[in-house]
């Protein structure tokens, strides 16, 4: 990352801000440009056809263009799904997804299914009634770390001292690439979506991945059993040296990250195979360096690769120079593959005067600084700022004053596979 010249940007910004007459003259004038004014619909909002109307109604009111719609979380669906078990509220008279779309577009307003991909089920919490349901259908699918353990087994302290969030699948496993693909094309199948949005796209941490199918690749390859790379870490700087040790621990990082890389390509391969001009997109950890070390996330190689059209950084902080920088940053690569950002930014814990803060910053980066990567907003989430009087107001009056077209983005193809998706990943 170039830190000196994303410096000079920042000073640029601030300097910029310094001479413009007023945030509001500003928003006033760039407040006709495409632009994507997103808000995250959870789950919990899609209960009835009332609270559907509500939502179209708000969106509309309130100027919003696009939502990402949640149609599957913890291994359920909350749309009329054939490959996973149907969510309580899904009937015979109802299918949220469908009624979503119905109203949505009538109004003009583009409806993205939202997917939690890889995270299938919440700590501590009984297994699912339901024998369909993929972690009692398939346990073996669950991810395991370097002891070998199923992450279905971590509860109470070892939870929480391995920073666990919940149980996931383990992408390296050819049939959970095949699984988890399967439901985006059943959306796209069955529903006139505009897009599809990854996430949970990521492993739960980097302790995890070691399941047979990973372990059996890297040996084959590299004669080198992964998990004596780290629970004998003397021994096999013994055995290796320094620096062949390094470059091992390293080739384990890749591969693992490339197994995402792999479903994200599968996924976009097949529903552009569908209708190509739909729209991929994945919510992110906006540290790059982070994702990859922590997560095995490579999104910067999913843009590269053309699997997306943008991603959505989820930079939740309430500091103006922390979403300043991780914005800007994530606008910087993406801008190198002409592809898009949205900036993912944490509504329910700041104040509406807050967030247009940063709303407006992340216009000045398209508007005054040039970044075509920038695609517009999406706010975090619908149901927290809809509770709150008078938010979705003031956003509107001081940023989305006036109703505006969703940006219109190129059609992208996934480059040809040739060899080793890791090894390609990294050129």
């Amino acid at each position: 990352f170039n830190w000196f010249g994303f410096l000079v940007f920042l000073l640029f910004i601030i300097a910029q801000s310094a001479t413009a007459e007023t945030p509001n003259a500003f928003f006033q004038s760039g407040d006709t440009a495409p632009e994507y004014r997103f808000l995250w619909v959870t789950r919990y909002e899609l209960q009835t056809t009332k609270d559907i109307e509500l939502i179209i109604e708000r969106a509309k009111k309130y100027n919003f263009n696009a939502l990402f719609i949640q149609v599957c979380a913890l291994g359920e669906a909350y749309y009329r799904s054939e490959v996973m078990p149907l969510a309580k509220c899904v009937t015979q008279n109802f299918d949220p997804l469908q009624e979503v779309l119905y109203r949505a577009h009538a109004e003009g307003i583009e409806v993205h299914a939202w997917l939690n991909t890889n995270f299938v089920w919440e700590q501590n919490r009984k297994l699912p009634e339901d024998t369909r349901h993929i972690v009692r259908a398939h346990p073996e699918w669950l991810t395991r770390d370097k002891q070998g353990r199923s992450i279905m087994e971590y509860k109470g302290l070892d939870a929480v001292l391995a920073h666990y969030t919940g149980v996931y699948l383990d992408p390296a496993i050819p049939a959970v690439r095949e699984y988890l693909s399967s439901l985006f094309v059943e959306v796209v199948q069955k529903y006139p979506v505009d897009g599809v949005h990854f996430d949970y796209i990521r492993y739960p941490g980097a302790e995890f991945g070691y399941v047979a199918e990973a372990l059996d690749v890297f040996q084959k390859e590299y004669q080198a059993d992964p998990r004596a790379l780290v629970n004998n870490k003397s021994v096999a700087l013994g055995i290796y040296g320094e620096n062949r040790y390094k470059e091992l621990v390293e080739t384990w990082k890749v591969q693992r990250e490339s197994y995402l890389t792999q479903l994200v390509r599968l996924v976009a391969e097949k529903t552009r195979g569908l209708r190509k001009n739909i729209k991929i997109s994945a919510a992110v950890i906006p540290d790059l360096a982070r994702a990859k070390r922590d997560y095995f996330q490579d999104w910067e190689s999913w843009l590269k690769l053309g699997v997306l059209d943008f991603v959505v950084p989820m930079s939740y902080s309430t500091k103006l120079s922390v979403v300043e920088q991780q914005i800007g940053s994530a606008a910087q690569i993406a801008q190198k593959y002409k592809a898009g950002v949205v900036a993912g930014l944490g509504a329910w814990r700041q104040s509406p005067e807050e967030i247009t803060e940063k709303i407006f910053f992340v216009r000045k980066l398209h508007g005054v600084m040039g970044f075509t990567s920038i695609w517009g907003t999406s706010l975090f989430s619908y149901d927290t700022i809809s509770a709150k009087p008078g938010y979705l107001a003031t956003v509107r009056d001081k940023v989305f004053t006036s109703k505006v077209a969703t940006p219109v983005s190129q059609e992208r193809a996934a480059l040809p596979v040739s060899g080793n998706i890791a090894q390609e990943s990294e050129e």
